[in-house]
């Protein structure tokens, strides 16, 4: 009997655990971060098998990979628009690496999540909903969605994620000593990494000149005059050879 009993009280417990951060949910200030993570952390320690996070005297139960994506979706729904958003999930998604497909369905909810926002032509709107889709950005590359690419798809990237700065030039000047100081150099991330994977393989000169000469894209759009390098983005025609 008392064997039978342990797992019940596990359970129990977890369920109180889980209601109990929802009741903080609740509370003013429901803007704060941290009772949202503390649901992400409960849920992804109450599976775990190994380290005695929880210091319970039952076993573990199984986790449910799919409920930590559903939440790390509503948390984006939620927070998507603060910089801290990416480093938030990371260690909820990052298992996510390991399947491709599950990776990309987890970047498309995303995605449609983000679309459901708002647009706004007010100046802070627009930043949220830039800081929205440099996140996916940065989940894409981080979940391995990259590493796989092919140079002449690494080249269409490259030509997306510099469109895509260009279009966010109105939202920060640049800053060369700080390269990710302001929200559009954030795009610039990206193609720079994959130059760097690419080269490793041989096939990234194509991306340096991409890089050095974007404007050899005509729909890249007209330079912003917030640059001065004509076109370029930082360091890209430094060459050291």
């Amino acid at each position: 009997m008392a064997k039978a009993e342990g797992p019940v009280e596990y359970t129990r417990t977890l369920d109180e655990a889980r209601a109990f951060v929802c009741t903080l949910q609740l509370k003013p200030n429901t803007f704060k971060r941290g009772s949202f993570l503390a649901e992400l952390e409960l849920e992804l320690r109450s599976g775990d098998q190994n380290g005695g996070n929880l210091t319970l005297p039952y076993p573990a139960v199984a986790p449910d990979p799919a409920r930590l994506v559903d939440l790390a979706v509503a948390y984006f729904d939620r927070f998507g628009s603060k910089a801290a958003c990416f480093e938030d999930l990371q260690p909820y998604v990052k298992k996510l690496a390991g399947d491709k497909e599950a990776a990309r369905a987890f970047v498309a909810r995303l995605a449609f999540v983000a679309k459901l926002a708002p647009e706004t032509t007010e100046n802070s709107g627009g930043i949220r909903n830039l800081h929205k889709q440099i996140n996916i950005r940065k989940f894409e590359r981080f979940l391995g969605l990259h590493d796989d690419l092919n140079a002449a798809e690494a080249i269409k990237l490259v030509d997306v994620l510099w469109a895509e700065y260009i279009k966010a030039l109105p939202y920060g000047t640049c800053n060369l000593d700080k390269p990710t100081s302001t929200p559009p150099q954030l795009y610039l991330t990206s193609p720079l990494n994959s130059t760097t994977r690419l080269g490793s393989r041989g096939d990234g000169a194509s991306i340096r000149r991409r890089l050095r000469d974007p404007g050899g894209a005509p729909h890249l759009g007209p330079v912003s005059p917030i640059r001065k390098h004509r076109g370029r983005p930082p360091g890209a025609g430094r060459d050291t050879a």
